[in-house]
């Protein structure tokens, strides 16, 4: 804001007998417009300027207590007004204690502005209650407060599977399938319970065709063997030796009786000959 009257003309104004500054309407209406700036200032101050009574309500000063962590805000009045902020109880510092002999163990230690400590158990920040079971994931808290997450029986599906796995799983299932019918096909000559096509490698080429071949080959040598056990019978009775002895009463050479031979006396030789019949 610039001046409203010219500073530079102080001790403008001179005493009879001198007449350099005469009293004229360029000088008296100078200091008429000099007048008229300053009482339109003075009338915008008044109506700009803050009533005493507000002014009274302004604050004067503002005192923080830093042990109560209250601020005391005071007036131009002499009135104050006090606020309890609870700055005083904002934890300064942070522990955690591990000593497994100590109270307070696997708990959290906070200190406050004011010095007081306080002990927090961290199982009791953790509740059954923090956790959402699923159709697949069921969550329960022990009374240690440690959680555990349990995967539901028979709840994993395929939307579950990563996509690369998933497809080794298929692809695994696949050649297990084929592994299956390929064994079936090789155990018993069928596939899905029908029998394999001669184009199949395992037509007439597998456990069940050869065990039936091995049956029919059992079957024939059971018959073989029974053969051979009549065979040996009749054997043994052909190789039974006839027992001789001579009668003294009658002269006779007799022999014991055995269907399996014929003797006779050559009349020309007289040797007496014998021979199998049976």
């Amino acid at each position: 804001m610039q001046k409203a009257h010219d500073a530079s003309r102080n001790n403008y104004w001179r005493n009879l007998p001198e007449i350099t500054t005469p009293i004229v309407a360029e000088e008296l209406n100078r200091n008429e417009l000099s007048v008229d700036t300053i009482d339109d200032r003075v009338v915008a101050m008044d109506t700009t300027k803050a009533d005493q009574a507000d002014m009274l309500l302004a604050i004067k000063s503002v005192i923080y207590n830093a042990a109560t962590g209250t601020f005391r805000f005071t007036f131009f009045n002499n009135s104050y007004v006090d606020i309890d902020t609870d700055i005083e109880k904002i934890a300064v510092n942070f522990d955690y204690d591990d000593d497994p002999t100590s109270a307070h163990y696997q708990q959290l230690i906070i200190t406050l502005e004011d010095g007081t400590v306080k002990y927090v158990d961290l199982s009791a920040l953790v509740t059954e209650y923090e956790f959402s079971d699923t159709s697949t994931i069921h969550f329960s808290v022990d009374n240690d407060g440690k959680v555990s997450a349990n995967v539901i029986d028979g709840s994993i599906t395929e939307s579950k599977l990563q996509p690369n796995f998933l497809a080794d799983v298929r692809l695994e299932r696949a050649k297990a399938e084929q592994a299956s019918s390929d064994a079936e096909a090789w155990a018993v000559g069928e596939r899905g319970g029908m029998p394999v096509p001669s184009s199949d490698v395992t037509y007439e080429n597998n456990s069940k065709y050869y065990a039936d071949i091995a049956d029919t080959r059992a079957d024939d040598a059971e018959t073989s063997r029974q053969q051979a056990e009549d065979i040996l019978d009749e054997c043994i009775q052909v190789t039974t030796f006839v027992t001789f002895s001579v009668n003294f009463t009658t002269g006779n050479l007799e022999y014991t009786d055995n269907t399996a031979y014929s003797f006779s006396i050559n009349p020309t030789t007289g040797n007496l000959e014998w021979e199998v019949i049976v």
